[in-house]
């Protein structure tokens, strides 16, 4: 093991904020693509698939189950303002229910 009296190398250049406003410019012009969304899962758990009984427009940290549930890590609100410009979704299923349900599972979401 070699030590060095070398300085670290140089931090970044800029403020905090100067980086933030090149973060959101490249966000602004070039969309972030999610590949993860338990969103499909949580409403087929919490509302039975029942579409009419969910505010895709709420900030579901505030709302019942959602906000105390450790899946539900997304609402329009939160993908917005993480300058999220598409959401490629596909269905979870399970391990369990292999050679069960997992079809039926699958087409619900």
């Amino acid at each position: 093991l070699a030590l060095s009296s070398s300085p670290p190398p140089a931090s970044p250049t800029g403020t905090l904020e100067q980086r933030l406003d090149i973060v959101r410019r490249i966000l602004s012009e070039v969309p972030l693509i999610d590949g993860h969304n338990d969103l499909p899962w949580n409403i087929r758990s919490f509302v039975h698939n029942q579409l009419a009984l969910f505010n895709f427009s709420s900030d579901l940290t505030e709302v019942e189950p959602w906000s105390r549930s450790n899946w539900s890590h997304t609402d329009l609100p939160r993908l917005r303002a993480g300058h999220v410009g598409a959401q490629f979704w596909s269905a979870y299923v399970p391990c369990g229910s292999q050679y069960g349900d997992a079809v039926q599972i699958t087409m619900e979401q």
